[in-house]
């Protein structure tokens, strides 16, 4: 009996603990709407982040000028790039412009749902609640985007990225992309399974709890005693709860980041490697192409003296100057080459190039000493060079093969010639093409050390197929064991 603890001293203990139970259950369910609320937030703003730098390395990958799809070609060239990219990314479903009207209204431009060959893009008014989110992407060239909310409930997410340097001549535009909405539900969703599972779990535990305490109360006082550590068996519950909660949240945090330090330095790369390309483009290969834009005619030793600062870009394997030779005039021009004018046969022979309308002949070729064997090679005898050859007389744009062998060369080393068209002036007809033949590995090792993380990532580059199977194209360190 002296031993018992008074009446009133253990009410008063159960009545606190009861109410530190509940202030605990109610602290961790507060808790759980926290990181319900806050993985929500974080989640959506990753994912329009993540959207806007995908569009902006999309539009940037375009080129310094806004693409066209006002002609057939331009509008072939989109619908190609889009395929490729719906095989990547499923829930991508349309790829549109935006264009700034006289009155400084966004207009759109549609290439990719319309399928009419010849005329203008399908024509299609911008929805107003786009409006501001286009406007602000062509005025402040910043990417931005809308999500599926409100008055854009059930509709896809428009992400809007500025197309062009912003310094070449041109409308401004920008890219539209047009994204399944679901992936908004399935990331909302992604992010906050976890929290709704905690938040379930303790309302279980308050609801089972609160059952077992008023079951217990109405116990006699001499059987209350052999359930006395509910109330701490509760509280531990919710503390194990939360505790997980926290944990595993954290966990796909950290996840989220370290994917994210990945794709920046992926895009890093990428921008990197672009900004290579266009370069060559915009620079180099321009000046080769005016070169002989300017001049009725140009002497070997003209050529090579002028490209002789360009022998040693750590990039391009070689440049070419490929004359364009009408068949009347075969003849006497293949006479300036020991094989004339020459392609390959099927078993890997030289044999006469004839029987066509014009050739399309490697004139110079820089360095000389190493590619000297090539001078006079037809390039129209070979189908993969030829369809660009004649795509770029259509269409007057600089534009770049597909992966093709180095001639002479091992048939395993393939790489793609990117060509210049060059016409005579006043609306002459075309003279020849300025060349660049580029290995893909020097292009990745090249960006590489520009980037500067070339000893910290492996970079590889695959080309997708007519099936949407990838197939390797280079590796940025060939020792690796690339394409697993």
């Amino acid at each position: 009996m002296l031993n018992k603890k008074p009446w009133f001293s253990a009410r008063l203990s159960d009545s606190v603990f009861h109410k530190f139970t509940g202030f605990f259950i109610l602290l961790g369910l507060s808790a759980a709407f926290f990181l319900l609320f806050e993985n929500t937030l974080r989640e959506e703003v990753r994912l329009k982040q993540d959207l806007i730098s995908w569009a902006g390395h999309l539009a940037r990958g375009m080129g310094p000028e806004p693409p066209s799809c006002g002609d057939a070609f331009g509008r072939g060239l989109i619908r190609e790039h889009f395929s490729a990219l719906k095989q990547s990314y499923p829930t991508l479903r349309a790829l549109r412009f935006v264009e700034a009207n006289p009155e400084g209204e966004p207009s759109l431009r549609i290439c990719t749902e319309d399928r009419r060959e010849d005329g203008a893009p399908y024509p299609r008014p911008l929805p107003p609640e786009l409006h501001p989110a286009a406007l602000k992407a062509l005025k402040e060239r910043k990417g931005e985007a809308v999500m599926p909310r409100g008055s854009r409930a059930g509709k896809g997410i428009a992400v809007f990225a500025p197309l062009g340097d912003g310094i070449s001549s041109g409308a401004e535009a920008v890219l539209w992309l047009d994204v399944d909405p679901s992936l908004f539900g399935s990331s909302i969703w992604g992010a906050v399974r976890l929290p709704l599972a905690a938040l379930g779990a303790l309302c279980l535990l308050a609801i089972g709890g609160g059952a077992f305490l008023g079951w217990r109360s109405s116990l006699p006082q001499e059987r209350k005693g052999r359930h006395g550590r509910a109330e701490a068996v509760m509280a531990a519950a919710a503390c194990a709860i939360l505790t997980l909660a926290f944990f595993f949240s954290y966990r796909r945090h950290s996840a989220d980041e370290s994917r994210l330090l990945f794709y920046r330095m992926a895009e890093r790369r990428a921008l990197q490697t672009v900004r290579v390309l266009n370069d060559l483009c915009a620079v180099r290969l321009e000046a080769i192409s005016s070169f002989f834009e300017t001049r009725g005619g140009a002497e070997e030793g003209e050529f090579y003296s002028f490209v002789k600062f360009l022998a040693r870009d750590p990039v391009v394997k070689r440049w070419e100057w490929v004359t364009v030779v009408p068949e009347e005039e075969r003849e006497i021009f293949g006479k300036r080459f020991k094989s004339g004018i020459w392609q390959m046969d099927s078993r890997g022979y030289r044999m006469a190039a004839e029987g066509r309308d014009s050739y399309y002949v490697i004139t110079y070729v820089s360095p000389r000493q190493k590619n000297a064997s090539i001078l006079g090679y037809d390039m129209g005898s070979n189908p993969v060079r030829l369809k660009t050859i004649r795509d770029s007389l259509t269409t007057g744009r600089t534009l770049a093969t597909d992966p093709v062998a180095l001639i002479h060369e091992s048939a395993e080393e393939k790489g793609f010639l990117i060509l210049r068209p060059v016409f005579r002036p006043f609306g002459g007809g075309i003279k020849g093409f300025a060349l660049a033949w580029i290995r893909p590995a020097d292009l990745l090792v090249h960006s590489g050390a520009l980037s500067g993380d070339e000893a910290a990532s492996v970079v590889e580059i695959y080309r997708a197929g007519p099936d949407g199977s990838p197939a390797l194209l280079a590796c940025s360190k060939p020792g690796h064991e690339c394409g697993r």
